[in-house]
């Protein structure tokens, strides 16, 4: 076979299969934990690799028809975590991101584990509510609120959160072996 006939063909998979999260049994996205760094790279376009170091590969991708940064952390050259960012810097925009890409894994995984809005600190203040999209965004931004869904997928944890980070409000998508933080019984 031809190399532009191998890569059609591998364009038109990656089409069909939609962008984003944990595909068939896969442990995060098309890989598993403990594979290698290089195995890793292996399933990712080559052409996507934003940064790479030992312990650490870093992509650019989709989830949900949006943009993200997409990591794979390593321990002893061993896959032990994967992690979906986003970051727009733009207050509208990271709520709506947030609504979609929940919408879009509770439609993939279904129901949650739990589901929570995580105190971070005393709400002292009733002028502020958390259903309100610019009232949730200053909360989050003020620590005051931590909002976290949680899903069991077989041997992985996975965490939805929209989350303070660097002075701006992200949404996070961590995927973790529930060997490291296993579920509650």
């Amino acid at each position: 076979m031809k190399p532009t006939f191998i890569a059609g063909i591998v364009v038109i998979t990656l089409l069909l299969t939609g962008p984003g999260l944990a595909k068939g049994d896969a442990d995060f996205r098309e890989v598993d934990w403990g594979m290698s760094q290089d195995q890793v790279k292996k399933t990712e376009l080559s052409s996507a690799l934003f940064g790479e170091m030992p312990g650490l590969l870093i992509y650019e991708g989709e989830i949900a028809g949006i943009k993200t940064s997409i990591f794979y952390l390593f321990d002893e050259d061993k896959l032990v975590r994967g992690l979906y960012s986003i970051e727009t810097g733009e207050q509208d925009k990271i709520i709506k991101d947030y609504g979609t890409i929940r919408t879009f894994m509770l439609k993939h995984y279904g129901e949650p584990a739990e589901e929570k809005m995580g105190l971070e600190k005393d709400l002292s203040t009733d002028d502020l509510n958390p259903d309100d999209p610019d009232d949730l965004y200053t909360l989050v931004l003020q620590k005051y609120l931590k909002p976290e869904i949680i899903w069991n997928k077989g041997a992985t944890r996975i965490y939805l959160r929209l989350t303070e980070k660097d002075g701006l409000v992200a949404v996070m998508i961590d995927y973790i072996p529930d060997t490291i933080f296993p579920p509650e019984k």
